[in-house]
């Protein structure tokens, strides 16, 4: 009984550093509805949904939900201007965001300018001040000199997290990646591993790896196969 009880507790401190998209131009009243339900019903840490939604998703989940509202800023690609992004930023935690998901400025990555890079990092966190502001740099787009350098300089930031991948381009993450940023970043930045996380196995291979936290659209499915047992 009491092996259980500890299997059942290591479940859901794994559930709970689950991010679950419901991302897309094709997500309906319904499918929001349902993945707000889903994450209170595992016990997922938050919610990632663009920022027209945001106020869908803090109605669904109500003000005494335990489940985070993280929103998109520069989604997908990450090319708009710093006042651009500080301003989408703002307006979605006036709308209910708990958190920030923000794709950085991929082009100034691959030119080597880490000056604008932090720059801009730096901008948006100051604008939502004591929000959580997780900086998605792209992995798939970027060689694993420039990966560990993106990390290395965004521990040397105001943001919260490192993430790999939007999901809209390229591979997604890959643990060999999880394991550079983690290594770059030291214990100043967390990691969240997204894109391409489809099933528990995908889920432990990037805990293991060394992520924080797991960011999926197959959330539920990963639940389920933890619960079931299928990854021991």
């Amino acid at each position: 009984e009491l092996r259980k009880e500890f299997e059942d507790f290591k479940i859901r401190k794994v559930l709970h550093r689950i991010d679950s998209a419901c991302l897309g131009i094709d997500v309906t009243r319904e499918t929001l509805k349902k993945v707000c339900k889903d994450a209170e019903k595992y016990g997922f840490y938050s919610v990632v949904v663009s920022p027209v939604n945001v106020p869908a998703a803090a109605d669904y989940l109500g003000e005494d939900s335990k489940v985070k509202i993280s929103s998109t800023v520069s989604y997908p690609l990450g090319e708009d201007t710093v006042k651009v992004k500080v301003f989408q930023a703002k307006q979605a935690v006036l709308s209910g965001a708990d958190e920030i998901d923000m794709v950085a400025c991929i082009s100034a990555i691959k030119r080597g300018d880490y000056r604008y890079y932090k720059k801009e990092i730096n901008k948006v966190a100051k604008a939502v001040k004591r929000t959580p502001v997780k900086v998605i740099i792209e992995t798939s787009a970027l060689t694993s000199g420039e990966i560990e350098k993106a990390a290395k300089f965004a521990a040397e930031t105001k943001a919260t997290f490192i993430e790999t991948c939007t999901g809209f381009y390229g591979e997604g993450a890959k643990e060999s990646d999880v394991r550079s940023m983690r290594r770059a970043a030291g214990s100043e930045i967390s990691v969240k591993a997204n894109g391409g996380i489809n099933n528990c196995h995908d889920c432990m291979a990037m805990l293991e790896a060394g992520a924080d936290r797991i960011g999926t659209e197959n959330a539920e499915a990963i639940a389920e196969g933890l619960l079931k047992g299928e990854c021991k």
